[in-house]
């Protein structure tokens, strides 16, 4: 009996759903291997990672985003899946582009093979929209504009998990993709820099939330309000607007709010397409030090990932998936096809954290120093930047 070690963050409801009906698959595919499979909150997860791996004891197959496979690669940690994957026609299978997301910075060598994308878009809720007879917006002057007449009929114009501001972030970073081309976004991505450009988007983006803050359009209690808890008060039927991703809709169904979908509108015209934050948020990456007989596990247990029975499932659950399949032939729910309707109009565009470990802690605790009125825009943009060069000054960037 091989036994194989998985551990990964996917505590979301839809997620652990998937999770176990995809381990079912495999078992009945592969008796012969045994898989202890363990689920970590998304901030324990890295820590977790980095202890385990340093100590030898990292588990044979782990979930990363790009933060996560950077860190891991710095030691050798992970294994070159090049051959596997190539061997196995994944890339084949998957939709474009996705798989280079996370190993841009190694061309030509894969070190993890993504399953999930992570859109984000604006959850809505329809009943308070049509009392307040407002549409969706098509300009962001639209979207300030609803935010303002929400707030003045009593509700609560916008959710924000305070303890992290995982939706401010998220909201910051759609208005950059939706304000600069994507060339500027990659060159600050890929740590090549700060165009003038860029730099007046990120300021335009942290005034346009700290403004928000200070016409209290977020709850009160904001700042005790974690992020996985959101959708509860959502449900409450009390607030408007929601930014999620999608790995959350089949929990904001279950509510029985009336609920739609909107991409953030862009304040750029000339930009040719509608970038939203959407990467690919989950990918499996594999221990250096396999033996031959879990690697081989390990391939069949990614494999099954990669058929379209098992994205069928994902697929179902509210997720989008990595893997190329016809979604027309999948029983969706309504929101879900609201929610593909506009992705189809959609480009991938980054999580404007993933750079560094540390320059997420910045921008976490910066939007929060932000949001609670304790520094202005113009401060937050300047320590975040500072965490940004220092953490370009050490790093190598891309050619």
């Amino acid at each position: 009996m091989v036994i194989l070690k998985v551990s990964s963050n996917m505590t979301e409801k839809p997620r652990v759903a998937s999770m176990d009906k995809t381990l079912e698959i495999f078992k009945a595919k592969h008796p012969e291997v045994e898989v202890k499979y363990k689920v970590y909150d998304f901030q324990t997860y890295t820590d977790t990672l980095k202890v385990n791996f340093s100590i030898g004891e990292g588990d044979d197959i782990v979930l990363v985003d790009d933060m996560r496979q950077q860190l891991l690669m710095k030691n050798n940690f992970l294994m070159d899946m090049t051959d596997m994957i190539k061997q196995n026609k994944w890339n084949e299978k998957l939709i474009p582009g996705a798989i280079d997301f996370f190993n841009v910075r190694t061309p030509g060598r894969y070190y993890s093979i993504p399953v999930t994308m992570g859109p984000v878009l604006a959850f809505y809720n329809k009943n308070i929209l049509e009392k307040l007879n407002l549409s969706v917006p098509k300009t962001m002057d639209d979207f300030n504009h609803m935010l303002d007449t929400a707030k003045k009929a009593g509700y609560i114009p916008i959710e924000n998990g305070g303890m992290n501001n995982f939706q401010m972030l998220w909201a910051v970073y759609q208005m950059i993709l939706g304000r600069v081309s994507f060339e500027d976004v990659k060159k600050w991505y890929y740590l090549k820099g700060t165009t003038p450009a860029m730099e007046e988007a990120w300021k335009y983006a942290f005034e346009t939330i700290s403004q928000w803050a200070k016409k209290g359009y977020f709850r009160e209690n904001m700042s005790s309000i974690d992020y996985n808890h959101l959708v509860e008060y959502y449900a409450k039927g009390e607030s408007l607007i929601l930014f999620l991703g999608d790995w959350d809709l089949a929990t904001i169904e279950a509510t029985g709010v009336s609920t739609g979908v909107f991409m953030l509108p862009k304040t750029n015209a000339d930009l040719p397409e509608n970038t939203i934050v959407n990467s690919p948020d989950g990918a499996w990456a594999l221990n250096s030090d396999l033996s031959v007989e879990k690697k081989t596990a390990a391939e069949d247990f990614i494999d099954i990932f990669m058929q379209p029975e098992n994205a069928e499932i994902w697929t179902k659950n509210g997720f989008t998936t990595t893997v190329k399949f016809d979604v027309s032939k999948v029983d969706l729910s309504p929101l879900r096809k609201e929610f593909n309707s506009v992705l189809q109009n959609t480009s991938v565009g980054f999580y404007l954290d993933n750079p560094s470990e540390s320059l997420l802690e910045t921008f976490i605790r910066q939007t929060g120093h932000l949001l609670g009125k304790r520094i202005s825009s113009k401060e937050c943009y300047e320590q975040i930047n500072a965490e940004y060069e220092r953490i370009k000054s050490f790093k190598t960037p891309e050619k």
